[in-house]
């Protein structure tokens, strides 16, 4: 049984091609070359769970503990699988099939629809060049991907397959912080999915956000396999725990609406604010069909080539918000059924998937530089900063946007204080700085000589004569900014207060 569900996975995940009994020593980084199955462009559908019902309650419904308590006494054989009332108004049972319908007619309840199974939305192929297309407006690209921030003092979680957090590619920012799958390895990745997205939200050489903290938040387990429950609990725990500044990646899709997943999602980012960023899917179709791409208030992407061309097999549609790249992305790679001993591994992958952890990244870096920007801001930023007019083919109803990653944060700043002075007499001058990124740095000149540096706002001098006062402010990003004023010197000028 084990060998079938690994090779479905193998199907919709990474196939390497590189020989199973060659594995590469711990201490060489093993970089598997994945290939595309026939018919693997085409993801899978997810699969319902035989007896097992997703019931959502209507918004509103008074006592909704009572009412699903009353709802299980009544229903013959109806045994609990996970409560979920608080995030998404809703339960799953196992109930016979024929006894579901019933639970529909109770006026408390909103739908009845069936457990689903959890998919990828990703295809596999080869070759890097994501971070250096999405640092510019246009191609080519010229080999270098520049950054305002890197996401320092910020949080990354990840809705997924779980992590390998001793990879030498995350300079340890990684945990496993929880497992919701129920098999016995933990948070350990037991698919590689969830390795490969992280690699490319966040790790030192692969990612967007270098400096982020990366958190696992394992919803499927080691065969590749979840579920409506699953998803939730994450969701749960995401909320009940996570750290601000943050955004959560979802790399992972339903086959179709499940209106509890979308309604857990809507509530994650209305009441924590924190931002959704969700694959749109590789099924060729309509964003808006499956969740949680349909939700609205998430960030929505799609997947471009190299070429700026959309991908065949991407999801389109309103609900999608924007592309990033998407096809032959190079990432961080753990193989825990063929080589669990090397830590070390990369590998290539295409799919929405990987263009989705893109997005995170960015949004990860913009909220170090606005730690209390809301969901709504964050949406705005990233939407309003796209590339406009260079997808092509980019489908009915889908916005012409590609994902943009400022090069630099530019430093506006503006100096007060006195423009006369009386000789020899201390006076006071204020730099006001906005952008940049992190702590900024002021260094003071007086007729171009410095006089002072580091991350005081204020200088306290004297002049002898006529002089040109100037402060320049920079981050650590290679920003800066500049303000000058002349002052004059003058036995009559009005005496200096600070």
């Amino acid at each position: 049984m084990r060998s079938n569900r690994i090779a479905l996975a193998s199907a919709i995940l990474f196939v390497a091609i590189a020989c199973r009994d060659n594995v590469p020593p711990p201490t060489a980084p093993a970089v598997q070359r994945a290939a595309s199955p026939p018919g693997s462009r085409q993801v899978s559908r997810s699969h319902p769970i035989p007896g097992e019902w997703v019931v959502q309650l209507k918004q509103g419904t008074v006592n909704p503990r009572g009412v699903m308590n009353a709802l299980l006494r009544g229903a013959s054989g109806a045994i609990l699988k996970s409560e979920h009332l608080d995030i998404a108004g809703a339960f799953v049972l196992r109930i016979p099939d024929a006894a579901a319908s019933a639970l529909a007619a109770n006026p408390n309840v909103r739908s009845v629809s069936p457990n689903l199974t959890l998919q990828f939305a990703t295809t596999q192929t080869s070759a890097p060049w994501a971070l250096d297309r999405i640092d510019q407006h246009n191609r080519p690209g010229n080999g270098t991907f520049s950054y305002p921030s890197d996401g320092l003092g910020t949080h990354i979680y990840l809705v997924d397959t779980g992590i390998l957090t001793d990879h030498p590619d995350f300079g340890g920012r990684a945990t496993g912080d929880v497992s919701t799958a129920g098999d016995n390895i933990g948070t350990l990745d037991g698919c590689g999915h969830g390795v490969a997205v992280a690699g490319l939200a966040g790790a030192t050489t692969y990612g967007v956000a270098k400096g982020a903290r990366l958190h696992a938040v394992k919803v499927m387990d080691k065969y590749c396999i979840g579920d409506v429950s699953s998803f939730l609990y994450g969701i749960q725990w995401i909320r009940d725990n996570h750290i601000n500044p943050s955004v959560v990646n979802s790399s992972l899709q339903f086959g179709g609406v499940v209106t509890a997943i979308d309604s857990a999602v809507r509530s994650l980012i209305n009441t924590t604010g924190i931002e959704w960023v969700q694959a749109a899917g590789n099924n060729s179709d309509d964003a808006c069909n499956y969740s949680p791409a349909g939700v609205t208030e998430a960030l929505v992407v799609a997947s471009v080539d190299s070429f700026d061309i959309r991908t065949a097999w991407s999801a389109t549609g309103s609900c999608v918000d924007l592309y990033a790249p998407g096809v032959d992305l190079l990432t961080t790679w753990y193989d825990y059924w063929n080589a669990p001993n090397v830590h070390n591994a990369l590998a290539y992958g295409s799919g929405t998937s990987f263009s989705a952890p893109l997005v995170t990244g960015v949004v990860a870096s913009y909220l170090q530089r606005n730690p209390t920007a809301s969901p709504a801001t964050i949406h705005s930023f990233i939407i309003s900063t796209a590339t406009s007019g260079v997808v092509q083919s980019p489908g009915a109803g889908t916005p012409n946007l590609l994902l943009y990653q400022q090069p630099t944060a530019p430093i506006t700043v503006s100096l007060s204080g006195p423009t006369s002075v009386r000789p020899n007499t201390q006076c006071l001058w204020t730099a006001s700085a906005s952008g940049g990124a992190g702590a900024l740095n002021y260094s003071w000149f007086v007729n171009g000589g410095s006089v002072q540096s580091g991350p005081s706002t204020d200088l306290i001098w004297s002049l002898s004569s006529a002089s040109t006062v100037s402060v320049t402010v920079s981050d650590g990003y290679q920003n800066g900014g500049q303000a000058s004023t002349s002052v004059t010197v003058s036995s009559g000028a009005p005496m200096c207060r600070f």
